[in-house]
């Protein structure tokens, strides 16, 4: 590739050379210049992309692939940023027909965590090149996805989706996608012969069973995907995809995978479906066994975000239960609901919970628990002592800077400005900075004729 050393250009590298180095230098765990070569990648691109067209031309999967390695390990997001914006992005707008050849999930996967690495801070015309590519591929090739490829496109179109955290991602194609899901989940329960496809890449998959049908990490991607892009419908294809994967039969594919287990909770209860009926079960209480022998292996940062993030969910659960209890398994329910945050609280507390995230994720289970206790009037007296040591120790309070994390401020004008906007016989029933537990919500609105409120 070109370098900027003597100041002329020099192709060292071709296309395909360049992705084989960074594949190689990714899967160096010894190596310890991963940042300082996707700096230099990402420059010398930025600096020389006219000269290198032609190698892009001739292997357009080398953008993808780097932005992947930038998303791992560049250090500099304003960096990511420049490279998409001067290089990927005029690539995609130029050479459309070859980018939709040689694109595959992955690839789609790779660039759009380099986009979702970038924040806010990236153009939208960039966000709206990669959009657009990814939305036409998918809607040209969703036939063709097996359970990875469906799992890794809409992952990708929930990262790149317009709005905060991609929640206002294309309705439309993941739509598709749980469709495609639910045509993979009849295929492979038939055993049918039209898992037997020929894709783009001319690699061929073998049959699936149900059992193989998606892997706990694909799982765990799919539905945080959905989660993230608010995509509820096709509930029916959804219950029998969980179904398919959570009831025993299916349980072990889930075991011991901790961040899986936490997506798939978390994503139970962003696309209210914690009363969805699984035969005789409910997705949280089916996944409920799998989380409690999964508590062994938490450790490090990555088991604090999984505990906590399975804290919150099943804290949410607990005090969502419907109420006068009409269904007949609502004690049940409760109990295996209290007793999965019982041992994740008592496993919080041999966790290094640094992250504000995390600790509020915990702090909002332990409040949720002791209000669904009665304010702990039902809770046993080691309970009450559990919840007190994990308040001690996760209940410090954050400072300043570590309050705003990567959050992005909404001014008190432009409150004003969204309450303002209101139509007229709602403003006089509006009520601004309301506490509905657990969550202060910026504008409540009450309806006329009921108590039942309205919250944006």
């Amino acid at each position: 590739m070109p370098t900027s050393g003597n100041g002329v250009a020099d192709v060292r590298l071709s296309g395909r050379e360049l992705c084989d180095a960074l594949f190689v230098l990714a899967a160096s765990r010894r190596f310890q210049g991963h940042a300082e070569v996707a700096q230099e990648v990402a420059k010398t691109l930025c600096f020389h992309y006219e000269e290198y067209l032609p190698e892009l031309q001739l292997w357009p999967q080398t953008l993808p692939l780097v932005s992947e390695f930038l998303a791992w390990y560049c250090r500099d997001r304003r960096l990511i940023g420049t490279f998409l914006r001067t290089v990927l992005a005029p690539f995609w707008r130029k050479h459309e027909v070859a980018v939709q050849g040689a694109l595959v999930p992955h690839h789609a996967q790779a660039v759009s965590a380099a986009c979702s690495s970038c924040g806010r801070a990236l153009p939208h015309d960039v966000l709206e090149t990669v959009r657009g590519a990814l939305c036409n591929w998918t809607t040209a090739n969703v036939s063709q996805l097996g359970p990875r490829g469906t799992a890794g496109m809409a992952l990708a179109l929930s990262r790149v989706g317009p709005g905060l955290a991609g929640e206002d991602a294309n309705a439309r194609l993941l739509t598709m996608l749980v469709r495609r899901a639910g045509q993979l989940l009849e295929e492979a329960a038939e055993g049918s012969t039209k898992m037997m496809r020929r894709p783009l890449g001319q690699k061929v998959f073998k049959p699936l069973t149900s059992v193989q049908f998606f892997r706990a990490d694909w799982l765990g991607m799919f539905l945080s995907a959905l989660a993230r892009g608010r995509c509820r419908d096709e509930v029916e294809t959804l219950r029998r995809l969980l179904e398919a994967h959570l009831l025993p039969r299916q349980r072990s594919r889930l075991a011991f995978e901790a961040q899986n287990l936490a997506l798939a909770a978390n994503a139970v209860l962003k696309l209210d479906l914690l009363q969805l009926r699984l035969g005789d079960s409910t997705p949280l209480a089916a996944l409920a066994p799998e989380v409690r022998r999964a508590c062994i292996a938490m450790e490090g940062d990555s088991g604090a975000r999984s505990a906590c993030l399975l804290a919150h969910a099943f804290g949410s659960a607990l005090v969502l239960l419907p109420t006068p209890p009409a269904p007949g398994d609502i004690v049940q329910l409760t109990q295996v609901y209290e007793k999965v945050l019982e041992d994740i609280f008592e496993l919080s507390l041999s966790l290094r919970l640094l992250n504000i995230r995390v600790r509020f994720q915990l702090l909002s289970a332990v409040q949720c628990w002791f209000f669904a206790s009665e304010l702990g009037l039902k809770a046993s007296l080691p309970s009450l002592h559990r919840a007190q040591r994990v308040l001690e120790k996760s209940g410090v309070l954050p400072d300043p800077v570590e309050s705003l994390g990567d959050q992005d401020l909404i001014s008190t004008k432009g409150h004003a400005e969204v309450a303002e906007a209101l139509p007229k016989e709602w403003q006089a029933r509006a009520r601004m900075e309301d506490f509905a537990f657990p969550f202060w919500l910026d504008i409540v609105v009450a309806r006329s004729s009921t108590k039942t409120v309205w919250a944006m």
